[in-house]
């Protein structure tokens, strides 16, 4: 089923991936609690059950697999048969692999890069030709502090993360003249049972530690609360007119804040060798970096 192109009067709709658990939990909870129409989706929807008896006329449960399109196009056509629009697209289901780079196969990898970024990317083509024909929605992409800074045992996720963080930039400008508003989130990690459902490598190589092993060894000692990191987001979609980068976490933000400042040296350090590569003279069009 299409997207209605006509407005409708009412509660907003959401669609929030990765609802069963964690973030996603989190946001159905509050998003019903505020009287928002909400269709949740998981590969596994049992725990949504419960909320889903308390709030049936509110709240559509639809089962999910990131990685099918056939799946992703099914979900999103029984929230608009149910809710006959979509006002707000939570990209926030994802997965964690961890190991070292020289440990992961190719098809651990491309199962990565599957859920976290072509996960997203297929729930974003179901959603943004209604968003478009009514020349109003919004998308948010939750990422994370890893997409900014990387970790060592991290670069499978931080690349899927990186790659998240640049479509979103991308989609941000493509789609900011027909209506719809992007936020990008890039929290830092916050406590669910998301580290301690971290995957590893099928062999491991003893000449690296087990990142596996020492990502899940954090669960539960994570720094921030999923339903504050819930409100935040609520709230900033909220706003008439919100930024693009919502960072969450005192620990991401110092993280970030401590990255763009090795950023800004190297680009300072650059400047003679940048300048230098032009075919032809040109005049300089910024200032020399301050020494």
């Amino acid at each position: 089923m299409t997207e209605s192109s006509g407005e409708s009067p009412g509660a907003p709709v959401w669609l929030v991936t990765g609802a069963s658990r964690g973030l996603g939990m989190a946001l159905t909870q509050q998003l019903l609690a505020e009287g928002a129409h909400v269709a949740a989706t998981a590969r596994r929807t049992g725990p949504l059950d419960g909320l889903q008896h308390v709030n049936p006329e509110r709240l559509l449960v639809a089962a999910a697999d990131m990685t099918s399109r056939q799946s992703v196009e099914a979900a999103v056509g029984a929230a608009l048969e149910r809710f006959r629009r979509i006002d707000v697209l939570v990209n926030n289901a994802g997965s964690g692999l961890f190991g070292a780079i020289e440990e992961l196969s190719d098809e651990e990898i491309l199962g990565q890069l599957d859920t976290n970024v072509l996960g997203p990317w297929r729930f974003l083509r179901a959603v943004l030709p209604g968003m478009r024909a009514r020349m109003r929605g919004t998308i948010v992409n939750v990422s994370s502090v890893a997409g900014f800074v990387a970790q060592p045992g991290n670069g499978a996720y931080n690349a899927s993360k990186a790659a998240f963080d640049s479509m979103t930039e991308a989609l941000a400008r493509e789609v900011r003249e027909l209506g719809v508003h992007v936020l990008l989130v890039q929290p830092g990690p916050f406590r669910t049972t998301f580290l301690g459902h971290s995957a590893g490598p099928a062999s491991r190589i003893d000449a690296y530690p087990d990142y596996a092993e020492a990502t899940r060894s954090r669960a539960g000692r994570q720094a921030s609360d999923p339903a504050r990191i819930a409100a935040q987001i609520i709230k900033a979609v909220q706003q008439p007119d919100p930024a693009f980068r919502l960072v969450l976490g005192s620990d991401a933000w110092s993280a970030m804040r401590a990255k763009l400042d090795v950023v800004s040296a190297d680009l300072r350090a650059s400047y003679a060798a940048a300048m230098s590569t032009a075919i032809e003279e040109q005049p300089h069009v910024l200032a020399p970096p301050d020494q």
